[in-house]
């Protein structure tokens, strides 16, 4: 069910791709569950349809309660990228019993689909803004991926 929370639309799940994400909550006030998973960090943005959530970094978890979401190394990015910590909100596709080559595919294709300023931040600073040789890039893009 939707319901208007302080202007923006409270949501129980949004869909990424061909994905269903649920739980979009305030990351500050959020407790990770001990799962495996896809993790969407999004920030409210009326543009964007039909659920005003733009995701800003997609990341994958073989237990999300053990990621470390407050010390991630993408969180300045995230900051950044949502002009606040308060605007920073977070929806997870459970994948129990799934491989890390399993959820690292999914992950690769939600960051190929929706290029997330964060995941693309953290690409260009590894890659130099693109100065990089391609063996380089398709590393480092290979890298980036497994976050």
């Amino acid at each position: 069910m939707n319901a208007l929370l302080n202007g923006l639309l409270e949501v129980s799940s949004i869909t990424f791709g061909r994905y269903r994400f649920y739980g979009i909550t305030p990351l500050v006030a959020w407790v990770p569950p001990r799962i495996a998973g896809i993790y969407a960090i999004s920030t409210p943005n009326s543009g964007w349809q039909p659920i005003p959530y733009e995701p800003i970094y997609f990341g994958e978890s073989a237990d999300l309660s053990d990621r470390g979401f407050a010390t991630h190394h993408a969180r300045p990015a995230w900051i950044r990228a949502a002009g606040s910590e308060s605007k920073l909100y977070v929806s997870v596709l459970s994948m129990p019993g799934s491989s890390e080559s399993e959820r690292r595919q999914i992950e690769s294709q939600l960051i190929t689909s929706y290029q997330p300023d964060a995941n693309i931040a953290g690409r260009n600073m590894l890659l130099g803004a693109g100065r990089a040789d391609p063996a380089i890039t398709a590393v480092v893009n290979a890298l980036i991926v497994r976050k």
